[in-house]
């Protein structure tokens, strides 16, 4: 007696089924990328956002420090601005650190550029354009923020 039950696939049927997975692939993969970009981009607004939070509240405590007559908590440096500021902010949005010393910041992974002028009292953190976000300076002093294009 002979046994009619098939023992596998066919070519055509994996012919068939690799065709499928390529067609779901090219689709998907354009979506994932475009989607990779978004989260960058937000996690670089998050960042500039947050350092410019930060270095506000440290405007602000210094000022406070110097009305009690207290020693000034003031970084003295970009350099020293850059080790305030990067605190639980792990890695820029594409790899490397998130804070970089220059009035631009790095467009290829997205560190904001820190720039201290101690004579003005004034910090420029610096958005690079990344990912479709425009450039964009906040500078921050004891009494404000602005925002401009470089």
């Amino acid at each position: 007696m002979t046994d009619n039950v098939p023992r596998g696939y066919t070519l055509v049927e994996l012919v068939v089924v690799v065709a499928i997975i390529g067609l779901i692939a090219t689709i998907a993969l354009p979506l994932f990328a475009s989607h990779t970009g978004a989260a960058q981009a937000a996690k670089l607004l998050k960042h500039h956002e947050d350092a410019v939070r930060v270095a506000r509240q440290t405007f602000i405590q210094d000022r406070g420090a110097l009305a009690l007559r207290t020693a000034s908590g003031l970084p003295a440096s970009s350099a020293d601005w850059i080790d305030h500021l990067s605190g639980g902010h792990g890695e820029a949005p594409g790899g490397g650190a998130p804070f970089v010393i220059g009035a631009s910041g790095d467009v290829t992974s997205g560190a904001i550029g820190v720039s201290y002028e101690a004579a003005l009292g004034r910090l420029v953190l610096a958005r690079p354009a990344f990912r479709g976000l425009p450039a964009l300076h906040a500078r921050v002093t004891a009494d404000h923020v602005s925002f401009a294009a470089p």
